[in-house]
């Protein structure tokens, strides 16, 4: 073979030698970046599993959260109880019944929602102060997360006054099953949710409230039953404009430890790649 071609063969030879040893390099990165990503799935499918199921929330059964049942003007509130002094709180559908022109001309849902006002119901006077609670006993499912120290409860609500003379506040109490106190977070007293006196609408409209959460609701570890308190309070004036709807409570599990580990893992795996 001529000396050039011989050169050129050999050169051939080593092109095609180089050729299929970065194929094989390529080849094997392939085959660890799917390795990597076949692990990555195989971790993503438990991991949003357990997520799903650890956010997965249980509703506490207040009765008459919405205060549908009744008729306008009444003074019996069913699956409440008023506990301080003569009757303080009424239905009303928002139509009139000699209601002031701040409250709610509708509610925030539903045909009722809860008022303070003495006028909603025809009544010629009322206390400066009132309460009115549930007492909501835990589930077995809510028992168990209780129990494990690991559930938050989340109250939501929705709020409406803007009389400075009158103020609400909403608590919630933790207690054990002799239905004795361990423990309460409340709102504190509720701020105006716009100047004083101003008309119901869109200057002043129903407003959404949440008690507790992952940083004030967890639920103590021997809890049983969870009691809801909506008190009123009034310095001036005749008739308290304080307004609530639509009270719902959830109680969620904290994450586990397994989901938090979990978590890590997938963390690093992300980093190495």
């Amino acid at each position: 073979m001529p000396a050039k071609n011989a050169t050129n063969y050999s050169l051939r030879i080593h092109l095609q030698t180089n050729r299929s040893m970065t194929t094989k390099t390529n080849n094997k990165r392939k085959i660890r970046l799917q390795s990597r990503h076949a692990t990555l799935a195989v971790i993503r499918l438990p991991l949003f599993g357990l997520l799903a199921s650890s956010a997965s929330a249980a509703t506490l059964a207040i009765v008459n959260g919405g205060f549908e049942t009744g008729t306008d003007g009444s003074a019996t509130i069913s699956g409440w109880t008023t506990t301080a002094g003569a009757t303080g709180f009424w239905l009303q559908d928002g139509t009139g019944g000699g209601s002031f022109p701040q409250d709610p001309s509708a509610p925030q849902a539903g045909s009722f929602y809860l008022t303070a006002n003495r006028l909603a119901g025809g009544a010629g006077s009322q206390p400066a102060s009132s309460t009115l609670s549930q007492t909501v006993g835990l589930d077995p499912t809510n028992l168990a997360l209780a129990a494990a120290g690991t559930a938050q409860i989340s109250l939501n609500f929705f709020y409406h006054d803007t009389d400075f003379n009158d103020s609400g506040t909403v608590t919630l109490s933790f207690l054990d099953g002799s239905s004795t106190l361990i423990s309460s977070i409340t709102t504190g007293t509720l701020a105006n949710i716009a100047g004083n006196g101003t008309a119901f609408g869109a200057l002043a409209p129903w407003t959404s409230v949440t008690l507790g959460g992952p940083i004030t609701g967890a639920v103590p570890m021997n809890t049983a039953a969870v009691r809801i308190s909506i008190t009123t309070n009034r310095i001036g004036g005749s008739a308290t404009n304080v307004h609530f709807d639509s009270f719902s409570a959830q109680i969620i599990p904290e994450p586990s430890a397994a989901v938090l580990g979990l978590v890590g893992t997938l963390g690093l795996l992300r980093r190495r790649r």
